[in-house]
């Protein structure tokens, strides 16, 4: 007796694109299925529905072909996974990219941030650049509203210093521009 005579289980081939085939010899077992209707082009994510019984079928899901020609004929042994346990790990192959580029970064999936950030500004750097300002009166100006700015104690008092501060430097943006971002996280915190 061939080995293709005694694969009698009845099987259907759904297609991904919704096209059915038939096949009267396959032995169709836990993770293996040998298809001895080699015609058939069969592909990986093809559903296998086995016909176990009248009213009574289990559906797989191919997920490696491994055609033959040789020794039993055109057939199949294609590894088959339960469409049940396949499709709750498909659900389950959640892949989150995220990318975080700030200062105090952080990313809560399904929770609550109850953390407090704390932001160190360098004011020693901001300092030694207002020092590099040619004008004496605007280098002055804005070491005396830097150094309140640094003292304030209140959002008010901050918010007031830091619009001061960026007025008397609106000519020399290149000098603080780097120190900006800081700046301006500060003052959102405070608001």
């Amino acid at each position: 007796m061939r080995i293709k005579d005694m694969a009698k289980d009845k099987i259907i081939i759904q297609k991904q694109n919704g096209k059915i085939y038939e096949c009267d010899n396959a032995d169709i077992q836990k993770t293996k299925a040998f298809i001895f209707c080699g015609e058939i082009p069969l592909e990986e994510y093809d559903i296998i529905i086995h016909k176990i019984r009248e009213g009574y079928e289990r559906e797989y899901v191919v997920t490696n072909v491994g055609y033959y020609e040789k020794t039993f004929g055109p057939h199949y042994q294609a590894d088959i996974e339960s469409k049940k346990v396949f499709d709750n790990k498909q659900n389950e192959t959640l892949i989150n990219d995220i990318n975080v580029n700030a200062n105090n970064s952080k990313v809560n999936i399904n929770s609550i941030d109850n953390s407090i950030n704390f932001i160190q500004i360098p004011f020693d750097e901001i300092y030694e650049k207002l020092e590099e300002i040619e004008d004496e009166t605007v280098r002055y100006e804005s070491i005396k509203c830097l150094k309140e700015l640094e003292e304030s104690n209140d959002g008010e008092t901050y918010k007031n210093k830091y619009v001061e501060f960026i007025g008397i430097l609106s000519d020399h943006m290149t000098i603080i521009a780097p120190f900006i971002p800081i700046l301006t996280i500060a003052l959102s915190n405070c608001l």
